[in-house]
């Protein structure tokens, strides 16, 4: 069922996995069929570079599985409650790239320095400060956070990139971290300047 979704969300894993925007099992994924409704996602503590398609796991809105052996993540519940709430997105992205995370545990917004991030995410990336994820407050807090904006990072947990596709929000994610990674050392160096808000989205 969904073969070619799941193999959307597996090669997005992998490539988070092989490019350091995470450690171990952390972070997870999926990706929403606009037919059917139904949600590809990353199974939970499952090594991503043991992983094959059918290991990705099939559920509905509702958070129920589908098709899949495989218990899926343990932030399905995030996944499914923001598929319910933004029709707009139909792909997610969840990482604990260090950068990013440094700014969630000083509760910083990163300021847009590069116009990628602008333009990606639709301005500075918001921080939310820590609260248990999954509970009812942090999945509105959240989900407040992402109102015209495509990234949130979550203080204490990591960064939630969302968008149209889960390859644009694979984009967004590595952009994130880069522009967090380069915010970083500019304000070791001076007073970084935020580029222009008119930086178009793309």
């Amino acid at each position: 069922m969904l073969e070619p979704l799941r193999s959307r969300v597996l090669r997005v894993a992998q490539a988070c996995y092989h490019s350091d925007l995470m450690v171990s099992t952390a972070g997870n994924f999926s990706a929403r069929d606009p037919e059917t409704g139904l949600i590809a996602i990353t199974p939970s503590n499952f090594p991503y570079d043991t992983m094959k398609v059918e290991d990705i796991v099939v559920v509905d809105a509702d958070e129920k599985v589908v098709e899949g052996e495989h218990k899926p993540s343990t932030d399905t519940d995030v996944h499914c409650f923001v598929y319910r709430r933004r029709d707009d997105v139909h792909g997610i992205v969840h990482t604990h790239s260090p950068y990013a995370n440094a700014f969630g545990a000083v509760g910083k917004p990163i300021l847009p320095v590069l116009g990628t991030v602008q333009a990606l995410v639709g301005g500075e990336v918001p921080v939310t400060p820590f609260l248990h994820f999954g509970t009812p407050e942090a999945q509105e807090t959240m989900l407040k956070a992402l109102e015209n904006r495509r990234a949130v990072v979550l203080g204490g947990h990591g960064i939630t990139c969302v968008s149209g596709a889960i390859e644009l929000s694979h984009m967004i994610a590595n952009f994130v971290e880069e522009g967090a990674r380069v915010y970083f050392l500019a304000l070791q160096i001076g007073d970084p300047k935020r580029v222009p808000t008119d930086v178009k989205r793309t």
